[in-house]
């Protein structure tokens, strides 16, 4: 009986642990990154900023008139139209 228990502790560990490490393989593919720039019409234009500083508020850009959506990534602030 306690050899059964044994067991299945075992395989429940060892289940656990393949579980764990598959999720931190793959927590990676998780994180989306920009699209790539394509100055063209219609296309995104995809304009670097500057770095990520932790006391300053989101940057506001526009283009012409109209707001310019404004995102980080790895560290630094992006624009993008």
């Amino acid at each position: 009986m306690h050899t059964l228990i044994a067991i299945t502790f075992r395989i429940c560990f060892r289940s656990g642990l393949f579980v764990l490490a598959f999720a931190f393989a793959f927590s990676g593919l998780a994180h989306s990154s920009l699209p790539l720039s394509s100055n063209v019409p219609g296309g995104v234009a995809i304009i670097p900023l500057g770095s990520v500083s932790t006391s300053a508020d989101t940057p506001q850009t526009w283009f012409g008139d109209q707001p310019v959506l404004v995102t980080s990534d790895h560290g630094l602030w992006y624009a993008g139209q």
